[in-house]
Formats: structure tokens, sequence, C-alpha cells
């Protein structure tokens, strides 16, 4: 084993596998590390309802074994494992001169200030986003360091934040990064004006809502969705929001769909299917739609069976048996 380890950040491509191959992780002395999987572990970031008991546990890993993506090109790397390699890694912090050299360009340009703020509940990450803040002033060469120096100093005055608010608010990276972007202004003043996010807040919710459909898709894509950010987003009326949005008329099915994606998470997470029926009346909705949007009718089948499959007693029972038969008439 060498003391010492070289690194690769290559950007190999799904087209390029076939040419080059599997690239290992680990190769003699040679750690090498894809950018397109660093930027997977970002976009495709799910968090987990894991639970503790072994008999639930194994109950869990045979419910989600399907729905791990196992194309090579959708590989993700374990996060904690990912910072750890990063810390050592001199394309992102070099210790120079007793000092910390941090390279923010590449931790932008290479989704790790994403994952890191994504994360930011682990001790680990607010260990390394602590040093960033006390050394960003070192990377001479980036020009926003005021700017990000609000941005991460603001995560530091809340209090435990859910996964759907850390998520919101890492999406805001690419943007903070690209003067250029049509979002720039609207996201830079809401970082400079909100030095904290509140327990019920959703970071930009309320602005988001009265943009542009191109703009409300962008933040809802961006969302995921766990059973501790449930009681979150019934406080800000969240769903009972993007229900409303499926009949907003017009050219809009790129918008409907991203909708009805986040709707298709709820089953999948504890209490999820019970609070899309019983506080947001979501079979009425399924059914209302289905008429007037044939092209999403496949959709809403979809998330009928899901509901279906994952409904509690309690959750049968509210909706006087009614599931199944609403499964039913949406394939009609």
């Amino acid at each position: 084993m060498t003391d010492r380890w070289n690194w690769e950040i290559n950007d190999f491509k799904e087209s390029d596998f076939d040419l080059v191959g599997k690239q290992p992780l680990f190769s003699n002395d040679l750690i090498s590390l894809n950018k397109n999987f660093i930027s997977n572990c970002s976009k495709n970031y799910q968090p987990l309802d894991v639970p503790s008991q072994y008999k639930e546990i194994v109950d869990f890993v045979n419910k989600n074994y399907f729905k791990v993506n196992y194309e090579y090109s959708e590989t993700v790397y374990d996060y904690e494992f990912l910072l750890l390699l990063t810390i050592n890694n001199e394309e992102f912090f070099k210790s120079q001169d007793e000092t910390l050299q941090v390279n923010m360009k590449n931790l932008i340009e290479y989704s790790i200030l994403e994952i890191l703020v994504k994360n930011f509940n682990s001790p680990l990450c607010k260990v390394i986003v602590g040093n960033i803040i006390k050394n960003i002033d070192n990377d001479k060469g980036f020009k926003d360091i005021t700017l990000f120096k609000i941005y991460l100093s603001n995560l530091f005055n809340c209090s435990q934040l859910t996964g759907v608010q850390l998520t919101l608010y890492a999406n805001l990276i690419p943007i903070l990064s690209n003067p250029g972007h049509f979002l720039y202004e609207l996201v830079f003043k809401y970082v400079t004006s909100h030095p904290r996010i509140g327990p019920k807040d959703m970071p930009l919710f309320f602005k988001i809502k009265s943009e542009s459909l191109k703009t409300i898709e962008w933040y809802i894509s961006g969302m995921t969705i766990t059973t501790d950010d449930l009681q979150l987003l019934n406080t800000n009326q969240f769903f009972e929001w993007i229900l409303t949005l499926l009949n907003t008329p017009g050219k809009v099915e790129s918008l409907h769909k991203t909708i009805l994606k986040t709707i298709f998470m709820l089953p999948d997470i504890n209490y999820g299917s019970l609070s899309l029926i019983t506080r947001n009346g979501i079979l009425s909705y399924l059914e209302q739609i289905s008429s007037g949007h044939t092209n999403l009718k496949l959709n809403l089948q979809e998330i009928a069976q899901k509901l279906e499959i994952s409904a509690s007693k309690r959750t049968l029972e509210w909706s006087n048996y009614d599931l199944v038969n609403v499964s039913k008439r949406l394939k009609l």
C-alpha cells in the first residue's frame, strides 16, 4: 500500500463508458473520482427514513431494493466517504504556509458545496462548512467571497433544519455563482436579507408562489421529501398549492409532470399516503384532473396504485375503502 495517493477527477460520461470501461475508485496509487457521479450525489440526493430495528431494516432493504437505479452512469458516492476524500484533495483544500487554502470555484463546480449544505445536519459537514467560512478570504481568485460567506453563515443561525429546507437552500448555490441566471436577483436578495431559516420556513417559498411558471417548476423539481418534512410542508399548505397548480390551463405539461413526480415520492415515506389522502383530498383531485389530462393518465394511475399499495388500515378506513375503486376508475 502506497503512503501517498494520486488524484484524478475525470469527466467521463455515459457515452464514454463503452470506450474507457468502468473506472475503479481505487487503482494502484490512484483515486479516481467521476465529476458526473459527484453531481449525481447532489442531483439525486434522497435522504431515506432508515429504521433502527433489525427486522424493520430487513423490510426496509427489501422494499427499497428495486427503487435503486443500478445503471453505472447513475452511480453515487456515499456522502461521508466523498467528503472525507474531498478534504484530503488539494483540488478543494490545500494547506499552505500554515493557512488553509479553499478553492471555492471547484467546490461549487463539482457540487461539493451543495452536498455539504444538503447534509448540514451532519457534524462532519458543519465542521467543513465552518472551516470554509473561516478561510474563504484566502481564496483571492474568488470574486463572491462576501456573498458566500453570508450564505454559509446563515446556516449557523438556524436551529435543526429538515431535509427539504436544506435541499431548497442548497439549490440556490448554482444561481448565486451565476450572475447571468434569470433568478439571480431574486436569490441574491433573499440570501442577503434572510440571516436565518425559521423552523417553519421554506426558503424562497412565498416569493416563488408569485413568480412565473418556469420559476415554480424549477423550485418544485429540486425538492426531496422525507417524513420529517411533512409537518413543515403541511404548515405551509404546500400540497394544496401544487394540487391547485394541476389545474393551470395552457401548455404546461412539463409543470404538471414535475408536480406529479413530487407527489409520487410521498407514498414511499411514512405517513405520506395518509397526509395526501386525509389532509389534501388527493383522491378527488386525481379523478377530477384525469378527464382533462389524458396525456397524464398513466402518471395518475401510477400514483393511485402506489397510494393503494402503501395505504394503512387507518387510511383505508378514512377513505371509506374507496381507494381501490379510484384506482380502478383511473384505469378506464
